[in-house]
């Protein structure tokens, strides 16, 4: 009894599991008969499980395999209809490429390795090339295939949603501005002449403000001027011909320290027929620093000999002239500035000049 109740227990199903030969053995509803109190078939008989140590059943006929097909159908449509399209795919919709068969590759590549002489030059520069080329030609086919199956119907809805949304976004803002111009409409004589002085002011504000930005309305007191040859080292500029220069001497850009030398006397070079020409003056000299200034001013001494010396060199006809005069004041300069240690000599002045024949 025991054996026979772990048998019957081996045997019978798990409740978690649907079990099929119940599934099968799953009567259809008698038929309908068309006489009246016509016999009805008495019920087939429940197959049992077969006892432990039984022989294997048979194998399922092709009735078995449909009975199971339809119960699949009732329980799992889903399934059923997956499996129908995978039965109807045809060998071109799933066809992988030649080496994918991987017998036939193997016995291809111990074809080849046996091969030599010509056969294998023939094979290494032609065959084996060709066939890589028609696997990434395959490889760009999928992709272009699966590119125009997906990306262009994704591209195409994207640009209809955005042309969607940019129509419905200037209606909004077409919206908005018809409303303001009703409103405006709406107002007031005196309110619509509140609002168009606003904005005359507004745009006259806007223009001035521009205008000093740009440097047209005010005068600018601040000149740019090279403080290192980098800064201009690699660059190129075109100068107009009418362009206006500032001298950089111009008391804007520096501060003024000037020293005044008092009376000179000094002889003058001979170029006439005046026996000893002379001349007596007194300058104003500008220095470029206040340190500057102040050696100056130190050695006064120096200063004078160079410039008695200076006039030493300058015939008395050529100073009788505002050119000579000129280049007088070029060679004061340079001489003075040659003497500097602490700055240089910017301009010099006369405050008084006396020639004498």
């Amino acid at each position: 009894m025991a054996d026979n109740e772990n048998a019957e227990g081996q045997a019978k199903p798990s409740d978690e599991i649907i079990a099929l030969d119940k599934l099968v053995s799953v009567e259809p509803p008698p038929a309908k008969s068309s006489v009246a109190g016509a016999p009805v078939p008495p019920p087939k008989a429940e197959a049992k499980p077969p006892p432990a140590g039984a022989s294997a059943a048979p194998p399922a006929s092709s009735g078995d395999f449909d009975e199971l097909d339809r119960l699949l159908a009732i329980e799992d449509p889903t399934f059923t209809d997956s499996l129908k399209e995978l039965a109807e795919l045809t060998p071109n919709e799933h066809e992988v490429g030649i080496d994918s068969d991987l017998e036939a590759v193997l016995k291809r590549e111990r074809l080849e390795a046996g091969a030599k002489g010509p056969k294998k030059i023939w094979l290494a520069v032609v065959i084996r090339p060709m066939r890589r080329l028609g696997g990434v030609l395959r490889g760009w086919k999928t992709a272009f295939v699966a590119m125009k199956a997906n990306a262009v119907p994704a591209l195409k809805t994207g640009a209809i949603a955005g042309f969607t949304k940019l129509k419905q976004g200037a209606q909004v803002v077409l919206g908005a501005i018809k409303s303001t111009f009703k409103a405006f409409a709406d107002l007031p004589r005196s309110s619509k002449l509140l609002v168009f002085a606003v904005a005359i002011l507004a745009g006259l504000s806007a223009a001035v403000g521009v205008i000093t930005f740009e440097r047209r309305l005010l005068p600018s007191f601040q000149t740019d001027y090279m403080t290192s040859v980098s800064q201009i080292a690699d660059a190129e500029y075109a100068i107009a011909e009418d362009e206006t220069w500032q001298n950089l001497n111009d008391p804007f850009l520096h501060p003024e320290h000037i020293v005044m030398i008092e009376r000179i006397v000094a002889n003058l070079r001979r170029n006439s027929p005046s026996p000893n020409p002379m001349t007596m003056m007194e300058l104003y000299i500008e220095t470029s620093s206040q340190d500057a200034a102040i050696e100056l001013r130190d050695r006064e001494g120096e200063a004078r000999d160079v410039i008695g010396r200076t006039l030493n060199r300058m015939p008395y006809d050529e100073l009788t002239s505002a050119a000579g005069k000129n280049k007088l004041k070029v060679f004061l300069r340079q001489d003075l500035n040659s003497i500097m240690t602490k700055g240089r000599i910017r301009r010099v002045f006369f405050k008084s000049l006396i020639l004498k024949p």
